[in-house]
């Protein structure tokens, strides 16, 4: 993809206009970063058994969502031998951060403890390493 560039910026001769035309390279450079498969949403109960996950492939990142009706403290946290960290968005948003934590459970687990107001959230789960792939587990509980 080319940017324009003026003339004041070149030896008052040569410049480059706007390309309006995308290149297979830009369209499959654009598609590694902006990536057309939604990712699916599994949803968590709050008090429930944990659910079980895998990170399948490198640098996959699992999402889950869970409903908070009554305002409190919550724990979010992971189980199991896959180093994972989560990000816990919301209410209503998947763009707003409300905590994070790599190993603050178990072993090299996450847990994510957070007072939170009624409305939906959302955990992304990712492996610690690009690389890493395994099963984890993933569950939300009201704080005691």
């Amino acid at each position: 993809m080319l940017y324009p560039i003026p003339k004041q910026l070149t030896d008052g001769v040569f410049e480059v206009g706007w390309n309006r035309q995308l290149s297979e390279t830009d369209k499959s450079y654009i598609a590694t970063i902006y990536s057309f498969e939604l990712t699916p949403v599994v949803e968590l109960m709050i008090g429930a058994a944990p659910a079980s996950a895998d990170i399948g492939q490198q640098g996959e990142e699992d999402l889950f969502r869970f409903r908070v009706l009554t305002q409190g403290a919550y724990v979010v946290e992971t189980e199991g031998t896959t180093d994972v960290m989560i990000g816990l968005f919301g209410p209503d948003s998947r763009a707003q951060l409300v905590a994070g934590d790599d190993d603050s459970g178990r072993g090299l687990n996450a847990r994510v403890i957070a007072d939170l107001k009624p409305g939906d959230y959302f955990v992304r789960v990712h492996h610690y390493s690009k690389l890493g792939t395994g099963k984890y587990t993933i569950s939300v509980r009201a704080a005691t």
